[in-house]
């Protein structure tokens, strides 16, 4: 199951007040005799941790009015994909309403994404235990309210269909990225195809397909599936993918391995630029995660060759900071970047290294890098038990953070594993 957050800015009215006497008094008048204190923010209540009695991970959060819409998978009573709303209240922050998606035997949430009017794009894996190369994925349109207004089934006529991530653009458009083609015959997990094809989609905001890219060889063409792992929209409106194939994308020979591309399209979908890398490197190149920034400059994390760099020519700057060198840990979970080009990294590791001493467990990570890849300060986050940090959004008074944890972030365990969302200063700090 692949955990994944992307948290967002929460942007909340205050409301204060004296816990003096005559004052809970007026306020119990205006309230018909509640007599629960009053919250004055968000951060009162932050860090926040909950869940169900099974394992639960966030897969992203969206501001909303008065609190936010997370995005979830949830293992109490079998996987099935979850959002839900939640607003800060007198007594606290409420769950206002949830949504449960479980289109086959297992689903799971993979990302989510508010359009310009407000709607919100949930995208969600689903596989068939009975038959895998049903196994399929969704993405559904609901409204505030969390009422369903549209679900585009993505389907493929080769195979399965597995999706990694989407992003929307100022028009409303929904970008989707995955893998599509035939799975390994014992392969149990959402990722075990065994040959197939990386694919972009684009579709309109009434969920008509505008247009499709398939990257890759052609169809059983290799024994390692073509993966496009990450999308997002430039500030130039075009769309950036990242990802992995065996295929020669550039005319300059053929591919040892596994090699990660970064390729541009136009909004229309025509492709602007396609760059290629460690075409002769025999090593697992697996893009971990990737983000952009205002100038066009893609980040990476890709496995076994660290964190890097590619600007808008195609040429890389890698970073001589962070024990990138693990084959498995430490693992980036998302990248952003602020207004001022400083990047921002989130993941998990194991054992003290260059971003913090071990707290116990897996832990989660967070990593603040200079537009160059300097890392400018670091620390590990989390509690003896495992733990890891899956995204994050740059807000006024800091970071908002989320992930999931085995132990007690917040107030209590609610089950075996839990969502929490955090918020941290400019120095890395708790608040």
């Amino acid at each position: 199951m692949r955990y994944l957050a992307l948290v967002c800015a929460v942007v909340l009215s205050a409301c204060t007040g004296d816990e003096s006497s005559s004052n809970q008094d007026a306020v119990d008048e205006e309230t018909g005799g509640d007599n629960s204190e009053a919250v004055a923010t968000l951060e009162a209540e932050l860090p926040f941790q909950w869940g169900t009695e099974g394992e639960d991970s966030v897969e992203g959060v969206i501001p909303f009015d008065q609190g936010f819409i997370v995005a979830g998978t949830s293992s109490d009573g079998g996987y099935y994909a979850t959002v839900g709303r939640f607003e800060l209240a007198d007594t606290g922050i409420q769950n206002i309403w949830t949504r449960e998606f479980r289109p086959q035997d297992r689903s799971g949430s993979v990302d989510i994404k508010e359009d310009v009017q407000g709607n919100i794009l949930l995208l969600v894996n689903s596989w068939s235990d009975s038959d895998i190369e049903a196994s399929g994925a969704s993405l559904i349109k609901l409204n505030p309210a969390g009422e369903s207004v549209w679900t585009q089934n993505l389907l493929s006529d080769i195979g399965a269909v597995t999706v990694y991530g989407l992003a929307v653009n100022s028009s409303g458009s929904t970008y989707v990225v995955g893998t599509k083609g035939s799975r390994n015959s014992g392969g149990e997990g959402l990722n075990d195809h065994a040959e197939a094809e990386a694919f972009v989609a684009a579709f309109d905001q009434d969920g008509n397909l505008l247009w499709e890219d398939v990257l890759g060889k052609g169809l059983f063409s290799s024994s390692s599936p073509d993966t496009a792992a990450t999308v997002a929209v430039l500030s130039s409106g075009r769309i950036v993918i990242t990802g992995n194939t065996d295929a020669d994308l550039v005319g300059t020979g053929p591919v040892k391995t596994w090699s990660v591309f970064v390729r541009t399209y136009e909004e229309g979908g025509d492709i602007n630029s396609t760059f290629q890398y460690f075409k002769s490197d025999s090593g697992f190149n697996w893009v971990q995660a990737a983000g952009t920034d205002l100038a066009s400059n893609v980040f990476l994390h890709v496995q076994s060759h660290g964190f890097f760099k590619v600007d808008p020519a195609g040429q890389i700057v890698f970073s001589d900071d962070g024990d990138w060198e693990g084959v498995q840990m430490p693992r980036a979970w998302s990248i952003i970047a602020s207004e001022t080009g400083d990047i921002f990294v989130v993941g998990a590791t194991n054992g003290s290294n260059t971003f913090g001493e071990s707290l116990g467990g897996n832990d989660g990570f967070i990593a603040h890098f200079s537009n160059n890849l300097e890392l400018l300060n670091s620390t590990n986050y989390g509690t003896s038990e495992d733990d890891a940090v899956y995204g994050l959004y740059i807000v006024d008074q800091g970071l908002f953070v989320g992930g999931t944890t085995r132990g007690v972030v917040g107030a209590e365990s609610a089950g075996e594993l839990d969502f929490f969302v955090a918020l941290l200063n400019s120095e890395l700090d708790e608040l």
